[in-house]
C-alpha cells in the first residue's frame, strides 16, 4: 500500500505543479487515468480494477480503452514512466 500512496502522491504532485497543462479536464478523467495508470504497474488486473473504478456501475473493458484514449492519460503515463526510472 505504501508503494500506491508513494506513486499517487508523485503523479499528484506532478499534476499539480504543471497544471497548465491539466486546465479544462475533468477532475474524473485525471484520477481515472491515474488510478488506471498505477494499478497496472502495481498488479491490480482489469475486472478488480473495473470493478472498484464505480463499484455501483459495470464497466466492461472497453471502459479501460477508453481511458487510454483520455488526452490527459499520454503526458500522465509518459511522466510515470520516467519517474521509475530516475
Amino acid at each position: 500500500m505504501s508503494k500506491f500512496n508513494n506513486h499517487i502522491s508523485k503523479i499528484i504532485d506532478f499534476v499539480t505543479e504543471n497544471h497548465q497543462k491539466f486546465k479544462g479536464f475533468k477532475a474524473d478523467s485525471i484520477a481515472d487515468a491515474i488510478l488506471l495508470i498505477i494499478g497496472t504497474h502495481i498488479g491490480i488486473g482489469k475486472s478488480i480494477f473495473l470493478k472498484n473504478l464505480k463499484p455501483d456501475t459495470r464497466l466492461t473493458n472497453s471502459r479501460i480503452t477508453e481511458i487510454k484514449k483520455f488526452t490527459c492519460y499520454p503526458p500522465l503515463k509518459k511522466f510515470f514512466v520516467e519517474s521509475l526510472t530516475n
